[in-house]
């Protein structure tokens, strides 16, 4: 095997090697990060669905408080009349102190005035507020919604900064209300009754659980608005993120391309999501928009159906990929795009020195196996040529023909006019053949004026044919270069009969036999 063979083998199985190396790692890595996957996403539903049932225990809690309520509001009316707002305000008061996750209690009438106002704080307790702090609550979004209620429907409000006398509470206070209709003696309602608890409290538990994941935990409304976020460095409330205006921090804008998905929760209440950046988990959560709670109730929400959603970005380092894109896998199976650059210049020098190496060695081996002033084969290369082709032919006995040629007449130019212009007749000879040759056909410089034509694939009448028509156009134009009418071209045809013990050197000599012949008949002829 010569040195270009080796190179080129050598530089072959670089590249083999190192794709090989490439793919073997990245294939490990996305099997075991497969794994991985599976194995979070069932965590994640795991931990969704406790978050739901402690939602879930939440709410029921609220209504069941708020029908307590209503039912004593409407015993209270009826027993102590013109001063069953004086009652309430005592009953409810004992009843907040008691409870002590609520901090506000009223009573709005159908015009939306404040008509009872019972606050408490852990710090002050539980008071009345005076008629003078009472206010008109016609505008609020709440009172208009739970106005349309009907008897057995219940009303939770979107999760909103509480406000009082139009401006946001200070310090912001992240609210959420249960409301219940007071209804008159014809079922007309009169009025509502709005129970409103500190949603961080509330939600306080949910969030805790939720830091146990392994990424980031939101609570999102049907619009697409997060209510919380949490993870192992803590809780955000989204209302909170805008200042107290009333857009609240939007997952829809985040994860547009996610949340197309998420929002089908009614289709498909759980499941996963793959993208370029991680996982997300998502399961639907109460409140939902309009929910059966028992005993023929009913609740209402214009912020569900809620979801529970948990993303966990791709931890390249640690190796967890989720979504695969080309940057990610070069970050996960090389520990970084420099890395894998790095890898791919080396890989390019390195081709380009092999590349150079076998240039020159193909260069060097030219000169070997390719006559400069001819371009035809030498001697040595041709006979290997020709040797293997006449091993294969043998074996399918398919045609094949040499043709031994002499140019006449190429010493006297040399000797008369210099080797330049022998040269250039040499090079005129080799350039006519080729040109009537075909593409598996080759020339063999024997040395000096003597070559040979090898024809795989033709016979004898067809290489006299190609002869014919080489030597029309050669001869003429040979006597025009040199300006000696002398110069002609012999040759002499053997064609290999694959019998036995023959050879290409006898094959050879036969052909060189008739070219001798033919030469002495036009010497002959010469005067």
């Amino acid at each position: 095997m010569n040195l270009t063979r080796r190179l080129k083998n050598m530089l072959l199985a670089a590249l083999i090697l190192a794709a090989c190396s490439a793919a073997a790692a990245v294939s490990l890595r996305l099997w075991r990060s497969a794994g991985y996957a599976e194995d979070y996403a069932a965590f994640e539903s795991r931990v969704m669905s406790l978050e739901k049932e402690i939602i879930s225990d939440k709410i029921s809690s609220m209504i069941s408080d708020i029908a307590y309520i209503s039912y004593t509001f409407g015993i209270y009316a009826k027993l102590f009349g013109d001063e069953k707002y004086s009652k309430l305000e005592d009953n409810w008061k004992t009843y907040l102190a008691g409870k002590g996750c609520y901090y506000k209690l009223r009573y709005i009438d159908s015009a939306g005035k404040e008509k009872i106002k019972v606050n408490y704080s852990s710090k002050s307790g539980a008071y009345v507020s005076p008629l003078w702090e009472l206010e008109d609550k016609s505008d609020r979004y709440y009172f208009n919604d739970a106005m349309q209620l009907k008897p057995n429907q219940y009303y939770i409000s979107r999760f909103d900064l509480n406000a009082e006398k139009g401006e946001c509470e200070q310090p912001c206070r992240l609210t959420v209300r249960v409301c219940s209709g007071v209804y008159d003696e014809y079922g007309a309602i009169a009025g509502i009754i709005v129970l409103s608890c500190d949603a961080e409290e509330l939600l306080h538990e949910i969030g805790e659980l939720a830091r146990a994941s392994a990424g980031e935990t939101y609570l999102v409304s049907a619009k697409g608005n997060w209510v919380f976020r949490a993870s192992r460095s803590g809780i955000q409330w989204g209302p909170k993120q805008s200042g107290g205006d009333e857009k609240p921090a939007d997952f829809s804008a985040e994860f547009p391309e996610v949340w197309k998905d998420v929002s089908k929760a009614p289709e498909k209440p759980e499941g996963k999501i793959t993208t370029d950046s991680g996982m997300f988990v998502y399961m639907s959560s109460p409140p939902y928009g309009v929910m059966k709670i028992g005993d023929g109730k009913t609740l209402v929400s214009p912020e569900g159906p809620m979801t529970l959603i948990t993303f966990i970005p791709n931890d390249l380092k640690n190796g967890l990929v989720f979504g695969y894109n080309f940057a990610n896998i070069l970050e996960f199976a090389f520990g970084g795009k420099s890395v894998f650059f790095l890898i791919i210049i080396s890989l390019a020098l390195l081709t380009l020195v092999l590349s150079y190496i076998i240039y020159r060695e193909k260069k060097k081996n030219w000169g070997y196996q390719f006559d400069a002033l001819s371009t035809a084969y030498t001697r040595g290369a041709g006979y290997r040529k020709l040797e293997k082709l006449y091993s294969r032919h043998r074996r399918t006995k398919r045609s094949m023909c040499v043709c031994f040629i002499d140019i006449n007449g190429l010493k006297r130019v040399n000797d008369t006019q210099g080797h330049e212009a022998g040269d250039r007749l040499i090079a005129l000879g080799t350039r006519t053949a080729m040109r009537y040759m075909g593409p598996e056909d080759f020339i063999v410089r024997l040395g000096g004026d003597e070559f040979l034509l090898v024809f795989p694939g033709s016979d004898e009448p067809r290489v006299e044919e190609i002869w014919r028509e080489i030597s029309a156009e050669f001869e003429p134009a040979a006597r025009d270069a040199t300006g000696d009418d002398s110069v002609s071209v012999s040759h002499g045809i053997a064609a290999f009969t694959y019998g036995d013990g023959e050879t290409v050197d006898k094959v050879i000599e036969a052909a060189d036999e008739r070219m001798y012949k033919e030469k002495r008949a036009k010497h002959l002829e010469q005067p």
